[in-house]
C-alpha cells in the first residue's frame, strides 16, 4: 500500500483550500480546483479537522467514479490476489443470487479481468 498512497501534506492542502477562498470569481474558483481539486469547506475552521483522513467515499460514489473497478484491476487483479478460476467461482455463485427488482442487476461478467468489473453501476 505504502507503494500506491502516498501521504499528504496536510499544510499544503490547507494552503490550496485558502486559496480557493481567495479567488476572486467564480471561473478563478472551477480553475483552481481543475488544477489542484481542493476547494475551501468551513469545515477548516475547525482546528482538529483532517480533510484527508477524515474523508469518506460512499459505494455510490465509489462505484460512479470508477473506484471500485480500479481497486479491482489494481490492487487484487494486477497483482495475482484472484486467479481467473476464483473468478469463474464468483461469476457462477453471482448467477443465483436474487436481488429485488428495484436493485437493478448484478453485472453478470466478472471472469473477464477489469472489464468484467466495467457494468458496476450505482444502482
Amino acid at each position: 500500500m505504502e507503494e500506491w498512497f502516498e501521504p499528504v501534506n496536510i499544510s499544503q492542502y490547507f494552503d490550496a483550500a485558502k486559496q480557493w477562498l481567495s479567488c476572486t470569481n467564480n471561473q478563478n474558483r472551477k480553475n483552481h480546483v481543475k488544477s489542484t481539486g481542493i476547494r475551501w469547506s468551513e469545515l477548516y475552521r475547525l482546528k482538529y479537522f483532517d480533510p484527508v483522513i477524515f474523508m469518506v467515499v460512499d459505494p455510490m460514489h465509489c462505484l460512479f467514479l470508477g473506484i471500485g473497478k480500479w481497486i479491482m484491476k489494481q490492487c487484487i487483479l494486477d497483482h495475482d490476489k484472484l486467479s481467473k478460476d476464483k473468478l469463474s467461482t464468483i461469476e457462477k455463485r453471482m448467477a443465483h443470487i436474487k436481488v429485488p427488482s428495484d436493485i437493478g442487476r448484478i453485472p453478470s461478467k466478472v471472469a473477464h479481468g477489469s472489464e468484467g468489473f466495467s457494468r458496476f453501476t450505482a444502482d
